[in-house]
């Protein structure tokens, strides 16, 4: 099971169950499925968006701003999306 946990920078907290997989689509390695991500959401290019996850068979779609810190958590650890 893993877990999106959201740090914003009013320093409020958000967590959500992303539940047995996940798919993260990278603008840079993935450009193709970032613009057709993009489309078919209310996000435009514009809105600082660094990547998108895919969740719950693709039935939903998060995107992870710029201006917030983003952590995956399986279990113990922790996988720090913040380059």
């Amino acid at each position: 099971m893993y877990t999106l946990k959201t740090i914003y920078k009013n320093n409020l907290e958000q967590f959500i169950d992303l539940g047995d997989s996940f798919t993260l689509i990278n603008p840079e390695t993935s450009p193709r499925e970032f613009k057709r991500t993009l489309e078919i959401t209310e996000y435009t290019e514009l809105d600082g968006i660094n990547y998108f996850i895919v969740f719950n068979e693709g039935r939903d779609i998060i995107p992870l701003w710029k201006s917030a810190r983003h952590y995956i958590k399986q279990t113990s650890t922790d996988i720090d999306l913040n380059n």
